[in-house]
């Protein structure tokens, strides 16, 4: 019985590595599939940074929460769902500053962030940058353009079938030039190659007032940029004797 299995196991043993042999030593062509899309981004992000001084740490707190509540009022008022808005980024740190070399704490520094994420349109933009420059919150403002999941699943979709077929076409021709015909598929390794990241766009307060003095207001930086969108596939034919 013991004889029969170490014979079995043998032929197994052997089996498999005739199998993994004959793989690496078959004639094959290896391509990789590339394709791309540029598409412009649906989605936009505010953000609204507010930044306290104070003495005392109570009073740097009590004043970044008392003006995040005025500006969630005022963007309440304006339209925007409050349970869209998030607080992230609350820090209070000791405001060190720096005489002739000599070290000295003068009160604490804080921020907090408030953001909203919607589907975007100029004007919803300008509106929520209005908003923003017209609240006594003062907040700083910046904004980010990028794709909601949606958007981005379907084109992922797209783009992996494109570089499939980007990759047989491309083995089919090396295999015409070469004289031979492929055969099947051995190996497909999909290479992540994502660059479809938001797009930042970072503007002081001044300049966000100014533009919020203009309701139509048409300046370039309100139309955001395509995104790049790119996938890589890496296809392994057999080449048939």
């Amino acid at each position: 019985m013991k004889k029969l299995i170490k014979i079995s196991l043998l032929v197994v043993l052997f089996f498999g590595t005739l199998q993994a042999y004959t793989q690496d030593h078959m004639s094959k062509i290896i391509v990789k599939g590339n394709s791309e899309i540029e598409t412009l981004p649906d989605e936009t992000t505010v953000r609204f940074v507010i930044r306290s001084k104070k003495m005392d740490y109570s009073e740097t707190v009590e004043d970044l929460n008392r003006r995040i509540n005025v500006l969630v009022k005022d963007l309440s008022k304006n339209g925007f769902d409050e349970n869209e808005l998030k607080t992230s980024n609350f820090r209070v740190n000791k405001n060190v500053v720096y005489n002739r070399g000599t070290r000295a704490d003068s009160g604490y520094v804080g921020t907090q962030n408030l953001e909203i994420t919607f589907q975007f349109t100029k004007e919803k933009l300008l509106k929520a940058i209005n908003t923003g420059t017209g609240s006594d919150a003062e907040p700083e403002i910046s904004m980010s353009f990028g794709l909601s999941k949606e958007k981005r699943r379907s084109l992922e979709d797209e783009l992996i079938r494109s570089a499939v077929k980007d990759a047989r076409s491309k083995a089919g021709i090396l295999a015409e030039a070469s004289g031979v015909e492929i055969g099947k598929i051995i190996e497909i390794r999909y290479e992540i190659n994502d660059n479809d990241f938001p797009q930042p766009m970072r503007f002081e307060s001044a300049s966000m007032r100014s533009a919020s003095m203009d309701k139509s207001n048409e300046t370039s930086q309100m139309n955001p940029d395509n995104i790049t969108l790119s996938k890589d596939v890496v296809m392994v034919f057999e080449i048939q004797q």
